[in-house]
């Protein structure tokens, strides 16, 4: 008896380990195709800088600020500010994706604003505090 159970329990094995995908290989998106215009492939984190001309991940090529104020249970997203070469401007990635190129104030002694006056926002360092304000009130910083 048991003799005769031994092919029936290698059918069923075999059977069992069969793929239970319905898609075939051909149908499934492959990894990284995901380019947009530019050819950024947003599914690793990449997007279009302006500033650089090239594909970036600003969590890699920037510095990032947290919200200045949040709520319990908000969700919280960061910014982030990818500098030029010369530090002449700076360009900065907010939750709504549209980033914002300012330039550097060379009329200030600190040096250390940046500003677009169409936005009303402006990028400041104070000794090791990083902030951006918008209309006047500070919406994000790094200590």
């Amino acid at each position: 008896m048991k003799t005769k159970l031994i092919p029936l329990f290698v059918l069923l094995l075999f059977a069992g380990c069969q793929s239970k995908s319905k898609t075939s290989p051909e149908q499934q998106p492959l990894v990284g195709t995901d380019r947009d215009a530019k050819g950024c492939i947003g599914s690793a984190g990449y997007v279009w800088s302006d500033l650089r001309q090239e594909c970036i991940r600003p969590f890699e090529a920037g510095i990032a600020l947290q919200p200045a104020h949040t709520t319990p249970g908000q969700a919280v997203f960061a910014a982030y500010l990818v500098f030029a070469q010369d530090s002449g401007k700076v360009e900065v990635f907010m939750q709504d994706g549209k980033n914002v190129i300012l330039d550097r104030l060379t009329n200030v002694p600190e040096n250390n604003i940046w500003q677009n006056g169409q936005q009303k926002l402006v990028v400041s360092k104070t000794a090791n505090e990083w902030n951006i304000s918008q209309n006047g009130t500070v919406v994000y910083l790094k200590k």
